[in-house]
């Protein structure tokens, strides 16, 4: 099993960084970025570690965990799937998965 970042969730961790780097400072971005990535392996251990996401019904289940000041919406199936990574200043109704 191992973890796969959907295109989208990868601008928006791009977002994240950006944000960071361009009001606070590079080294401030990539110690955020790698944080959220490295917390994420832990998800190889124990997929289903986070709270199903019932408002996001469909063909796959949606699991979410909380990092820091950031939510991650993620599927389980033969990987691990990242789908959403936004922080909570963000309105979620703006995202779609």
């Amino acid at each position: 099993m191992k973890i796969i970042w959907t295109n989208q969730s990868l601008l928006l961790l791009k977002e994240i960084f950006d944000y960071y780097n361009k009001r606070v400072s590079k080294r401030l971005a990539y110690k955020i970025v790698n944080e959220i990535s490295e917390r994420l392996e832990m998800l190889i251990v124990f997929p289903e570690a986070g709270k199903i996401e019932k408002e996001l019904s469909g063909l796959h289940k949606y699991r979410s965990i909380i990092l820091g000041n950031y939510k991650i919406i993620y599927s389980v199936r033969k990987d691990i799937y990242i789908h959403l990574v936004f922080g909570f200043r963000r309105n979620p109704k703006n995202l779609e998965l």
